[in-house]
Order: C-alpha cells, then sequence, then structure tokens
C-alpha cells in the first residue's frame, strides 16, 4: 500500500536508521508461522518472536502486533548490518531482525491497517493465490 510505503520514508527522512510494519492480529498470536513483536511506548521493537508474545498474565490492553516483513533501512545501516556476523538469538528464533536488535539497533515499528500476507507454508501461498485470484492481481 502506498501509504505505507511513504510512511516508512518519512520514518527515514526523520532520522530512523531502520523502519518497519506491524498490524493488530489476533488471529496471529498462536501462529508459529507469524512474527509478532512487542513495542517500547516510544514505538521501536524490543523484541521480534514466532512464538506467543507478549504472554498474558493478565488482561490488558497491550495488542498482539504482527510483523510485516517490509523493511526501510539506511544506507548505511544496511552495509553494516549485512557485515554483522549471526547472533544467538537470531540463530535461535530464525529471524535476522534480532541481529539488529542485539547489535544495539533501533528498528521504529509503524502499525498499519493494511493486510498483508506473508507466504511461509503451503496453507499461506493457497491464501494468498486465492486473494490474487479473487482481486485480480495485488493492490
Amino acid at each position: 500500500y502506498r501509504e505505507d510505503i511513504l510512511s516508512l520514508f518519512d520514518a527515514l527522512e526523520s532520522g530512523e536508521k531502520v523502519v518497519t510494519l506491524a498490524r493488530e492480529d489476533k488471529d496471529s498470536y498462536k501462529r508459529e508461522s507469524d512474527v509478532k513483536v512487542v513495542l517500547d511506548r516510544q514505538g521501536y521493537a524490543l523484541y521480534f518472536s514466532r512464538s506467543p508474545i507478549p504472554f498474558y498474565r493478565k488482561n490488558t490492553d497491550v495488542p498482539v502486533l504482527k510483523h510485516v516483513g517490509i523493511y526501510a533501512f539506511r544506507r548505511d545501516t544496511l552495509l553494516k548490518f549485512v557485515e554483522l556476523e549471526p547472533t544467538p538469538l537470531e540463530i535461535t528464533e530464525g529471524l535476522e531482525q534480532l541481529r539488529l536488535l542485539e547489535n544495539g539497533y533501533r528498528i521504529r515499528v509503524i502499525t498499519t491497517r493494511n493486510t498483508y500476507h506473508g507466504v511461509d507454508t503451503p496453507e499461506d501461498l493457497e491464501l494468498v493465490s486465492s486473494l490474487i485470484d479473487q482481486t485480480g492481481g495485488l493492490r
């Protein structure tokens, strides 16, 4: 969606080094194929996981945020990122963005209402194919 891409560019122009998208999605909570993210109060990622996060010990209004795997990097940050060695959490979770967090980078997360669906499983492929068939193409 155009507005999300523009939001990512705006964040880079305001000085952010790495920006990504997430959307509220309670259904993704227990799906291992969906990456979840929890944020600090300023909108930066605290952690990403395929496990259910946060763990709801008490009923609160903390949303379940599904990470949308779209990133915007400043060029110099991207060049440094690819030089960094994989980190223990990255290897454990299988999530490359944890390499940034473990090396002290902050990832700004912009929330969107738009729906995106990655293709990580045969079921995902079936769903996305049916959406393309219904709409006649991607938006």
